[in-house]
C-alpha cells in the first residue's frame, strides 16, 4: 500500500529522530580472541583485504578490489573501492569516521563502484559515533589523469580522477549532489573532498604524492590496456606496502619492480594464468612475470589478489609458476576481511574498534 505525503513525511522524520539519539557504534560485536586491538603495536601499520576478487561474480563470494590501510590503528586509506567493498566494510565492523585517503587505481567499475554507498555510510558512522570527526578534515581521491591527447581513442574515453569524482559529488553536477545537504544533516560534517588527478605517464617513474607526519604515500603509472592506470607505495614507520592494481607488467616496463622495492607487502593482480590468452593478456600480469617483478624487487610477501575464474581455482598454479621464475619470499593468497599487520601477523582476523 502506497502511503500519502504526510505520512511518508512523518516516517521520515521519526527515523532521523531514531538517529539523532543512536547509541554510538560499537564495531564488531563478536569479540574474537584475535580481533585487532587499535591499541596493539601491531594496531600501528595495517591493511585489511575488504575485496580479493575481480569482476565477474563468483559463487566465492569475493568482492571487488578494495582494501583499508590503519595507521596508529585507525582506518586511514581506503585502497579502491570495487563492488562489495561497502558489505564487507559492513561485515567486517569498521568505522569509516577516520578515512582520509582514497587511492584508486584505475576507473573501471570493479575498482571504483561503491565509492558513492562507501562515503555516504562515513557520514551515518560520524553520528552514530557521537561525531568525532573534525568537520574541517577533507577527503583526498586521489586517482589517474587522462590519458595524453595522442592515445588510441579507448583511453580518451576515461575521465581524469576529478572529473570522475566531481561527476558523483559536485554540489551543483554531480549525480550524488544532494549529499552535500544530507553530509551536513545526517553527519554534521560538510561533504569536503578533494580531488588530485596524477599523471600516469608510465615514463615518469615512482613520484610521492603524500608526505604527512611519517605517513609516505607513492605512485607510479602502470600499463592496464587503454586504461590510464597507477600503482601504489604506502610507507609508515619503516615498513612498506605496494598495491600493483591492474597491470600487464611486461618484461619491456619495469614500473612495478620499481614501485615494489623491498617492500614488506606486495599485493599483485592474479587474474590470468601463463597460458591465457587475449583479451587478458594484454590487461594483467602472468604468474611467470609476477614472480619476476617480487624477486627483483626483492619484496618479503607477495600476496595474490584479484582473484578471477581463471585464478582462484589454480592458485597452486600460481604459486608454482611465481616460484619457477625465482622468487623466494613467502606467497599468501587473499581472502577477504584478511588483516596482514605490519608489525605482527597473525593471519587472518577481523577489526574491532576501540574508543582512544
Amino acid at each position: 500500500m502506497l502511503l500519502n505525503k504526510t505520512v511518508r513525511t512523518a516516517v521520515t522524520a521519526l527515523a532521523l529522530a531514531m538517529f539523532a539519539f543512536s547509541a554510538p557504534y560499537a564495531g564488531d560485536k563478536k569479540g574474537k580472541k584475535d580481533d585487532l586491538a587499535v591499541d596493539d603495536v601491531e594496531g600501528k601499520f595495517s591493511i585489511m583485504v575488504l575485496g580479493s576478487g575481480a569482476p565477474a561474480a563468483q559463487p566465492d563470494g569475493r568482492a571487488s578490489a578494495g582494501y583499508m590501510i590503519f595507521i596508529d590503528g585507525k582506518a586511514k586509506i581506503l585502497m579502491d573501492v570495487g563492488g562489495g567493498v561497502y558489505q564487507r566494510i559492513a561485515d567486517s565492523g569498521l568505522i569509516l569516521t577516520d578515512l582520509e585517503i582514497v587511492l584508486l587505481s584505475h576507473l573501471h567499475v570493479d575498482h571504483v563502484g561503491d565509492i558513492d554507498p562507501v562515503v555516504k555510510a562515513m557520514f551515518f558512522h560520524n553520528r552514530l559515533n557521537g561525531f568525532p570527526r573534525d568537520p574541517d578534515m577533507k577527503l583526498h581521491i586521489f586517482g589517474p589523469d587522462r590519458a595524453p591527447p595522442f592515445a588510441p581513442a579507448p583511453a580518451l574515453r576515461y575521465p581524469t580522477t576529478n572529473e570522475f569524482v566531481d561527476a558523483h559529488f559536485d554540489g551543483t553536477l554531480g549525480v550524488e549532489a544532494y549529499l552535500n545537504d544530507f553530509a551536513i544533516a545526517i553527519g554534521g560534517i560538510p561533504l569536503n573532498y578533494m580531488t588530485h588527478s596524477i599523471e600516469h605517464d608510465n615514463s615518469l617513474g615512482v613520484r610521492t604524492i603524500w608526505d604527512k607526519d611519517g605517513l609516505v604515500i607513492k605512485a607510479i603509472g602502470v600499463p592496464h590496456g587503454p586504461a590510464p592506470s597507477l600503482a601504489f607505495r604506502i610507507e609508515y614507520m619503516g615498513k612498506s606496502i605496494a598495491y600493483s592494481g591492474d597491470t600487464t607488467s611486461t618484461s619491456a616496463n619495469g614500473n612495478m619492480i620499481e614501485i615494489s622495492r623491498y617492500a614488506d607487502l606486495l599485493f599483485y593482480d592474479t587474474a590470468i594464468l601463463d597460458g591465457t590468452g587475449a583479451p587478458f593478456i594484454n590487461l594483467h600480469t602472468t604468474p611467470t612475470r609476477m614472480g619476476e617483478v617480487a624477486r627483483d624487487a626483492g619484496a618479503k610477501k607477495l600476496v595474490l589478489s584479484h582473484l578471477t575464474p581463471i585464478t582462484n581455482p589454480n592458485t597452486d598454479v600460481v604459486k608454482d609458476s611465481v616460484r619457477n621464475a625465482g622468487y623466494e619470499g613467502k606467497i599468501k593468497v587473499a581472502e577477504d576481511l584478511q588483516v596482514y599487520n605490519l608489525f605482527k601477523d597473525k593471519g587472518k582476523h577481523k577489526y574491532k574498534h576501540k574508543d582512544d
